[in-house]
C-alpha cells in the first residue's frame, strides 16, 4: 500500500496537484453555464467530481487486475506504459496495439489540453501583462520538448519535484477543508507549510534520479505537517481569546 501511494506521486492523477491544476479550469467551465452562486458552484463541482472519481476508480481497479495477472506471462516492466503494451499485444495482438495507441492518444490529449489551459489561465491571472496565448504557446512547446525524453526519463526527473510539492499541497488542502474552524487564519496555513517544507525538501532530494527509492521522510512530512497545523491553530485560538478579552475590557 505504501509503495502504491508513493508511486502515485509519479502522476498527476493523485489527489493534490491534479485538483489544484484542474480546479481553476473546472470552476471556470461551471461558471460558463451561468452558475454564479458559490453554493451552486460547489454543489456542481462535488457532483462532477463524484462522477469522475467513480469512473476513474473503476478503470484503475481493472488496470490493477490486468497488471497483477500479467505477471504470470511477463517480467516486471520498467514502467506502466510498457506493461500496458505487452498486455494489449498478448490478448488482442496487433489490433490490441493499435487500439491502445488510439485510446492513449485520445485520453492523453484531453489531459494535456486540460493541463496547458489550466497553466495558462492561472499564470495569466497572476501576470496579466503577459497574454493568455503567450503562456499557452510556451507551455505547449515546452511540453512537446519534454515529451521526447521518454516516459521513464520523465518519471525519474519529475519524481523529486512531485515529492517536494505533494506534502505542501496536501497540507494546504487539508487546512482549506477545515478552514471554517479557525476562520481562515493565515497563521495556521503558514505554520502548517513551514513545518511541512523541511521534510518535503529532504524527500525531494532523496528521490533524485540517481537514487530513486522509497523514503522514511514521508512519515516525517505528515508528522511535521500536523505539528505545524496544531501550532498554528493554537496561535489562532490565543489571538481570538486575547481579542475577546480586549473587547470585554473596552466595554
Amino acid at each position: 500500500m505504501t509503495n502504491g501511494f508513493l508511486q502515485g506521486y509519479n502522476t498527476l492523477d493523485a489527489l493534490a496537484l491534479a485538483a489544484l491544476a484542474f480546479g481553476i479550469t473546472v470552476v471556470t467551465a461551471i461558471k460558463g453555464f451561468k452558475v454564479k452562486e458559490g453554493k451552486e458552484t460547489s454543489l456542481a463541482l462535488a457532483k462532477t467530481g463524484a462522477i469522475g472519481f467513480a469512473g476513474i476508480a473503476i478503470i484503475y481497479l481493472i488496470l490493477v487486475a490486468l497488471g497483477a495477472g500479467s505477471l504470470h506471462y511477463f517480467k516486471l516492466s520498467e514502467n506502466g506504459g510498457i506493461a500496458f503494451a505487452q498486455i494489449a499485444h498478448h490478448y488482442l495482438d496487433t489490433f490490441g496495439e493499435a487500439l491502445l495507441a488510439t485510446l492513449a492518444t485520445i485520453t492523453c490529449m484531453f489531459t494535456a489540453i486540460g493541463l496547458v489551459v489550466a497553466f495558462a489561465q492561472d499564470f495569466h491571472k497572476r501576470f496579466p501583462k503577459i497574454s493568455y496565448r503567450t503562456f499557452l504557446t510556451f507551455n505547449c512547446l515546452f511540453s512537446f520538448a519534454i515529451a521526447n525524453f521518454g516516459l521513464t526519463t520523465i518519471i525519474a526527473w519529475s519524481t523529486p519535484v512531485l515529492m517536494f510539492l505533494y506534502p505542501l499541497a496536501i497540507a494546504l488542502i487539508f487546512c482549506g477543508l477545515i478552514s471554517k474552524f479557525f476562520n481562515n487564519d493565515p497563521a495556521v496555513y503558514k505554520f502548517a507549510v513551514y513545518f511541512t517544507i523541511i521534510p518535503a525538501l529532504f524527500d525531494g532530494l532523496n528521490a533524485a534520479p540517481s537514487i530513486i527509492s522509497n523514503t522514511a521522510f514521508a512519515k516525517a512530512a505528515l508528522t511535521f505537517g500536523i505539528a505545524g497545523y496544531l501550532l498554528g491553530l493554537g496561535i489562532h485560538l490565543y489571538k481570538s481569546k486575547a481579542s475577546s478579552q480586549a473587547v470585554e475590557l473596552a466595554d
